[in-house]
């Protein structure tokens, strides 16, 4: 109430009308709180990046592509576009067949240029070596089992560098390994496979071999003893000698690289006669001194364990 001059007047407030929005509210609550979840959703989600997208999208079947071997032997003009186009056809038809592999099937390109393609691949450079350009010094830094299963072969020392011939310029692994064997900095060239194969036939071939005139040469400077029963203690004492041991281990180790199936010692008039058996003949493989004879014997019954002493048996 508020008085005027002795008058009494009634404050008059005028609410105003609801709105719309709030009248369908009223009406219809449930409806109204969808609609605020669904603006709030709205609001939420990530904004629009349809442009930045667009910079940059690969088709879905699209695939990378690493340059091999083909590649290389296109771009030295050993192989057309053509013959290229082939090669990739199969090769998505035989993902797991070697790139190489397929060439060499087509006929496209031969071992040595192959081998020069990857040369130039991983940057290392092409040569074909022979087993006479092979440094043994340097070869022996290797096992030969491993140099041969690895496909690596050493064929010389530069300084500090071990120069090493593989026909697989893309193991890295094995290249890491040939240093830490030989703690030596390490110089790839590359050469065909059947180089690789040449040079440890040969080598292999050497390795058997002990310099089999110097071992008969020693031999003959080994003191002899008669075969006699007061004389076994003499004899076990020469077997043991290492001419002997050398020529024993000789003939055993060809057998073996020979694939004979066993080994023929037959003392004759004036020499001993080495003969093995290799597919069903028989091959003379070499001959030494007669007198030699019981020392070789009894060098073979000792290592295999058996009893000098027993003359008419093994």
């Amino acid at each position: 109430m508020i008085r005027f001059n002795g008058l009494k007047r009634k404050k008059t407030v005028r609410l105003s009308s609801p709105s719309k929005a709030d009248s369908e509210k009223n009406r219809n609550p449930r409806r109204f709180a969808s609609r605020n979840e669904a603006a709030a959703e709205e609001n939420d989600s990530p904004p629009d990046i349809t442009g930045l997208s667009n910079l940059y999208s690969p088709k879905a079947d699209s695939t990378a592509h690493v340059r091999d071997v083909a590649d290389v032997l296109c771009e030295m003009g050993k192989i057309t576009a053509d013959q290229l186009s082939r090669v990739r056809k199969i090769q998505a038809e035989k993902p797991d067949c070697e790139i190489a592999q397929i060439i060499k099937e087509l006929k496209l390109a031969d071992e040595r240029r192959l081998s020069m393609a990857q040369a130039s691949l991983y940057g290392f450079q092409f040569r074909h070596v022979e087993p006479q350009d092979v440094d043994r010094e340097a070869f022996d830094k290797l096992e030969f089992s491993y140099a041969k299963s690895n496909r690596i072969v050493p064929i010389a020392i530069q300084g500090e560098t071990l120069v090493v011939a593989t026909s697989r310029p893309g193991d890295f692994f094995v290249v890491e390994d040939v240093k830490r064997q030989t703690h030596m900095e390490v110089e790839v060239v590359v050469c065909p496979d059947k180089a690789i194969n040449k040079i440890c036939d040969c080598l292999e071939k050497e390795r058997f071999d002990y310099g089999l005139d110097n071992i008969i040469s020693d031999m003959a400077d080994v003191e002899v003893v008669k075969e006699q029963e007061d004389d076994l203690e003499d004899l076990e004492k020469m077997a043991g000698q290492s001419p002997v041991i050398k020529f024993v281990n000789y003939l055993i180790s060809n057998a073996i690289r020979e694939g004979a199936s066993d080994i023929h010692i037959e003392p004759k008039d004036k020499s001993t006669r080495i003969r093995c058996r290799i597919d069903g003949v028989l091959f003379e493989t070499t001959q030494s001194s007669l007198k030699m004879h019981p020392a070789i014997v009894s060098r073979i019954k000792i290592m295999a364990n058996l009893d000098i002493a027993q003359r008419r048996l093994p």
